[in-house]
C-alpha cells in the first residue's frame, strides 16, 4: 500500500459547510489537494486524524466532532474515494505538558476526548447512510492508554500529545488493518 501526503490550507470561503466563526479553532484546515485524477479515483482511501489541537485550544466536542464531520463531507462530496475518520487519540491535559518531562510514566487523560469521539461515531453514522461503505471509523486510542489504570502512556506519547517512534508504530499497526479492509468493503 502507498502512502502520499499531500494538503494545502483551505480558506475560510473554499469549505462552506465550516461556519467561518469556527475559524479560530481550526487555525490549520488539511485537505487533500484532488487533482481531476485524484478525485474520480475510487481507489484512494483518505485517513482523516484531526481534532486535537482544537480540542486542547478549549473546543468543545460538539464544535470538534462537527468540524470533523463539516470536513468529511467536504472529502466525500468531492472524491470518489473512501474516507476512514479516526477517533481522536487520547492526550493529556494541556496544564499536564510541563509533567510530561518529569520521572512519572503516565497522565491522566484529557476528558473531552471520549465525548467527542462519541459524537464522531454518531457522524460517521450519517455519513454511511449518505455515501455507503466509503466511510469507515477507527479508534487506535487503547493503544496510548494503560488499561489497568487508565493513564496516558508516555512511552507512545511522551509529551502527552505527539505519538513518538513506539506511538506512531502503535498507530499504524492499528490503521493499516482499517485503510486495508475500507480498501476493499
Amino acid at each position: 500500500m502507498r502512502v502520499e501526503t499531500i494538503s494545502q490550507v483551505l480558506p475560510c470561503n473554499v469549505c462552506p459547510a465550516l461556519p467561518c466563526a469556527t475559524r479560530p479553532r481550526v487555525r490549520v484546515l488539511l485537505v487533500p489537494q484532488l487533482t481531476p485524477a485524484m478525485a474520480a479515483d475510487p481507489r484512494l482511501v483518505f485517513s482523516l486524524l484531526i481534532g486535537t489541537n482544537d480540542l486542547r485550544k478549549g473546543g468543545t466536542p460538539t464544535e470538534v466532532a462537527g468540524n470533523v464531520y463539516a470536513i468529511a463531507d467536504y472529502i466525500l462530496e468531492r472524491a470518489a474515494g473512501r474516507l476512514l475518520v479516526n477517533a481522536i487519540l487520547p492526550h493529556s491535559l494541556p496544564t499536564h505538558r510541563a509533567a510530561a518531562s518529569s520521572p512519572e510514566t503516565e497522565l491522566r487523560l484529557e476528558p473531552t476526548v471520549l465525548p467527542t469521539n462519541a459524537l464522531l461515531v454518531g457522524h460517521v453514522d450519517e455519513l454511511r447512510r449518505r455515501f455507503g461503505m466509503r466511510v469507515g471509523y477507527v479508534d487506535c486510542g487503547a493503544s496510548f492508554v494503560n488499561s489497568s489504570c487508565g493513564l496516558l502512556r508516555l512511552d507512545r506519547m511522551p509529551d502527552g500529545c505527539h505519538p513518538n517512534a513506539a506511538g506512531y508504530e502503535a498507530l499504524g499497526s492499528c490503521l493499516v488493518p482499517a485503510l486495508e479492509h475500507l480498501r476493499l468493503a
